[in-house]
This record gives structure tokens, sequence and C-alpha cells, in this order.
């Protein structure tokens, strides 16, 4: 018959001074000193405050005169876990997929500070991967980062929600994340379509009317240079896909209005300045007003 042999964690946890061992479902030993588990975990501080019988090899596992205690977890969830619990130690998990077992393993055994570094791990996902975020979040009822990620998902389409994670939260939880992303395009779209905010001072109002050659256009009760219009007509269109400000700041997004201004001789000179500060503040104000828009959130 093959038995698997125990094998030893690395540094850290193979220290001499270690008072217990923590073995873990693929059979390896993890010394570990108990007082520094009990500060940070109080399910181990009950573990080890239970008083324990004298134990010889034939009445239970021991090893090297230490007791070992048998854990659930392999071995990579409880080199991370432990890694965190030990002073000093913060590490970045730098995979979203190693992060929920992780998670999982923090709540199990009520370990508040780890479980408070993890959340901001998780949530340091949230843009480049916001729909997985989101769904992880909703699974642990961590609602500020499941807020936290429905916010980065403005940045991207509704179709890119596709993702695996999907099967581990409800229709409802997805249905409320797509209404928050449409009620977002909404209010999102209206701040280019209606224009009427932007201050009368800038070139493509009433200095080219009055002294420039650009064509004229209105949108809504607003008349300015065809140009600027045409790109407030385009920037409508992106915040119904992506309500978010910074949809507004990806570089080339003003070539054109910018190549159409350089055809008039009072907009060619101002406008690349005047439109990177409106640019700045249109992208804010986009951010504004969807921060107003909440997401349903049932836990």
């Amino acid at each position: 018959m093959n038995h698997r042999q125990v094998t030893d964690a690395p540094a850290p946890f193979n220290k001499a001074s270690a008072d217990v061992i923590l073995r873990s479902s693929d059979l390896v030993d993890f010394r570990v000193r108990k007082g520094i588990l009990a500060e940070a975990s109080s399910v181990f501080e009950d573990m080890f405050g239970i008083p324990q019988p004298e134990i010889t090899p034939s009445q239970g596992d021991t090893r090297e005169g230490l007791p070992v205690v048998k854990l659930e977890e392999d071995s990579d969830i409880l080199q991370w876990l432990l890694r965190l619990c030990y002073p000093g130690n913060s590490p970045r998990i730098d995979d979203l997929d190693n992060l929920r077992p992780i998670i999982r393993a923090a709540i199990k055994y009520d370990i508040p500070e780890v479980l408070r570094t993890l959340k901001e791990n998780l949530g340091s996902f949230a843009e480049s991967m916001p729909v997985r975020v989101y769904a992880i979040a909703l699974q642990f009822k961590f609602e500020a980062e499941a807020r936290e990620a429905a916010r980065a998902f403005l940045a991207r389409p509704v179709e890119s929600a596709d993702v695996p994670e999907l099967v581990e939260i409800t229709g409802k939880d997805l249905h409320n994340l797509l209404k928050y992303h449409r009620a977002c395009s909404v209010v999102a779209a209206r701040v280019a379509s209606d224009p009427s905010w932007v201050p009368q001072s800038e070139v493509w109002f009433a200095t080219c009317r009055a002294h420039g050659t650009c064509a004229r256009k209105h949108l809504g009760n607003v008349n300015a240079s065809e140009w600027w219009i045409n790109y407030m007509t385009g920037s409508a269109r992106i915040l119904e896909a992506t309500p978010a400000g910074k949809a507004l700041l990806v570089e080339g997004r003003t070539d054109a209005a910018l190549r159409d201004a350089a055809e008039c001789m009072v907009c060619k000179h101002p406008a690349p300045e005047q439109m990177r500060k409106f640019i700045r503040q249109f992208a804010g104000l986009v951010n504004a007003v969807t921060a107003q828009v909440s997401l349903d959130y049932e836990r």
C-alpha cells in the first residue's frame, strides 16, 4: 500500500521554537507558535486554551514531541493564512482564483485582521476584474467591496459581465448589477446630451460664433461649433455603453474634434488647452452624477 509521506513547510514554519504542528490536508507540517495564532484567531485561542492531557505515541498524533493538529485546508491555503497571521507579514495575493479559499479559511478560523487585509486585497482586483470581484464579495457578504466592484464595472460594457463566478450568485444579484449600470448610463449620457452646464466662455461658444469660421450646430438648447457638438454627441454614445468618467480620458478620444477645430482660425489655438481642461471637468461631473445612483444590495 502506497502511503504519502509527511513533508515540512518552508521557513518561517520550520523553527525549533514552535510548540504545535498544524498538518495540512496534503500532509505538510507547519511548526507554529500557539501564542501567535491564539492572538490572531478566536478559534485557535479556544483550541489551544483547552487543557490537553499528556499524549503518548499510542494515544494520538505527535511529532518530535509536539502535538499535531490536522486541518482540512491544503498547504497552499494554510501557508498564506499563517503568513498573514504572523507579525510583520502582509503579503499580497496576486491571483484572484487563490484568494477565495483563503478568505473562506479566514472566516472559518475567525481571524479579523487577516480578513481585513484580504478584503483590501480583493478590492485591488476591482478595476481589472469588476464582475468577478462583485460576485466573490456577494458570496462572502462583503458589501463595501461589492459596491466598489459595481462602480468599477461602469468603465466596462455590460457584455463583459459573463464570468465564471456568476454561478455563485443569484439571478437577482446579476439583475441588480445590470440595473445599476443602466441607471448610471442614463444619467451619464445626459451630462453629454444636455451641455447647458458648460461655461459660455469656452471658445466654441460666443468667441467662434462672432469671429470664427466653424459651422454651427445645436445640441438641446445649446448652440456651439459643430466640431464640439459632434464630440459631445459621440461622448453621449460612449457614456451610454461605459458610464464612467475615465471613459472620456482615453488617449486619442478628442483627436477627431481637434482636427476639425484646427480648420477654424479662431478655434485652432485655444481649443487643445481648453479641451484638456474641459474634459477633466466633464469626467468629474460624470463621476459625480453616477455617484448619486445606488446599487441595490440584498444579502
